[in-house]
């Protein structure tokens, strides 16, 4: 059989008790020496009663304030890491449409444009970028397949390339750009919420 409290409850639950007990019997004591006086104890009664009923309200309402001041500080610090997503994306939108003319401008492919391509297809945004991103699985894995094509681009030879494998990677690139898009329309929806 199950118990349906922790051990860490249970401590908690016993010390509760214990001080609620030792709070009760002192109260009690002090009511009944108060009384024994002949003094009015039926106002030191009341005053009491309205002390604890006072500090326990305000123990409330300070932990309901600590509580709405943690998760307005979780929401904007949400809202701070989506908002630097959300421009580091559009870094890559820019990387990626530069990718994307440099592939338009060597079609049809030339020998001698080789080492020009293989100089000015860039990765530099995607490679500062790339763990600090808060977005989709599906675009990360699309964006890092898209950017190793680069990195393999590079280790070819030029006999290697030709007008069919720029025309792949273009449209590779292109989806990849699509779908980044689309996340970037995403994250901003979800900071201005």
């Amino acid at each position: 059989m199950k118990i349906p409290f922790s051990i860490k409850q249970i401590i908690y639950l016993i010390l509760s008790i214990v001080l609620v007990s030792f709070f009760l019997s002192g109260f009690i004591q002090a009511i009944n020496t108060y009384a024994s006086t002949g003094k009015d104890w039926a106002s030191a009664l009341i005053q009491s009663v309205g002390n604890i009923i006072g500090g326990i309200l305000g123990g409330i309402v300070a932990i309901i304030v600590a509580a709405y001041q943690i998760n307005s500080t979780f929401n904007n610090e949400n809202k701070k890491q989506l908002a630097t997503s959300l421009t580091m994306l559009k870094l890559i939108r820019e990387e990626l449409k530069d990718n994307i003319t440099m592939l338009e401008t060597a079609l049809p492919y030339e020998v001698g444009n080789f080492v020009h391509m293989k100089n000015h297809f860039t990765d530099d945004i995607w490679k500062s970028t790339m763990t600090h991103l808060i977005i989709s699985d599906e675009l990360l894995v699309r964006l890092n397949v898209a950017y190793r094509k680069i990195s393999w681009f590079r280790n070819l030879q030029s006999h290697e390339v030709n007008d069919e494998f720029l025309r792949e990677t273009k449209d590779e690139f292109l989806e990849t750009l699509g779908k980044t898009n689309a996340e970037i329309q995403k994250l901003e929806q979800r900071i201005n919420i």
